[in-house]
């Protein structure tokens, strides 16, 4: 896991006011930016894979979605962060219709372990692209992630 998300889990453990101060900050570094720029605001979030994913249409998608996603503040992000951590107030145990779980082999945003771990704990059907990071598996397998949803 890139030491950005390890730095921002430390956060939301520390507490709220220290997750908002770590939020704020990474929002004044990525609102307003080109796309070389956000790459440079994600670190070593971006593996190799997922930084040549993150050129031209792709690029200009995910830094107009950062932008409008960011545009009111940090609490959508925040929530995020929460739900990560929190639980979900139902039992894993209970999902009872069929999963996928989607990962890239390259991701550093979430080790491919955790993939393979949450995929065999929901009984969940594994599909882990090893050439593909975080960002590049939705380029790579948006076709077939499509076409399975419509399977079930």
């Amino acid at each position: 896991m890139g030491h950005e998300n390890v730095d921002e889990l430390a956060a939301f453990r520390a507490g709220e006011s220290e997750l908002e101060a770590f939020l704020e900050q990474k929002v004044e570094q990525m609102v307003g930016t080109t796309a070389e720029q956000v790459v440079a605001a994600l670190g070593d979030l971006v593996s190799d894979v997922d930084r040549r994913a993150l050129s031209g249409e792709f690029a200009d998608f995910i830094v107009r979605q950062t932008n409008h996603a960011l545009a009111s503040g940090v609490w959508g992000w925040f929530d995020d962060d929460g739900a990560f951590l929190r639980d979900w107030g139902f039992d894993l145990d209970g999902i009872c219709v069929p999963l996928s779980v989607w990962h890239g082999g390259q991701d550093t945003f979430v080790p491919v372990a955790h993939g393979e771990w949450l995929a065999a704990r929901l009984g969940a059907d594994p599909h882990i692209r090893a050439g593909d990071g975080h960002l590049s598996l939705s380029l790579s397998s948006y076709g077939e992630i499509l076409d399975t949803l419509l399977e079930h």
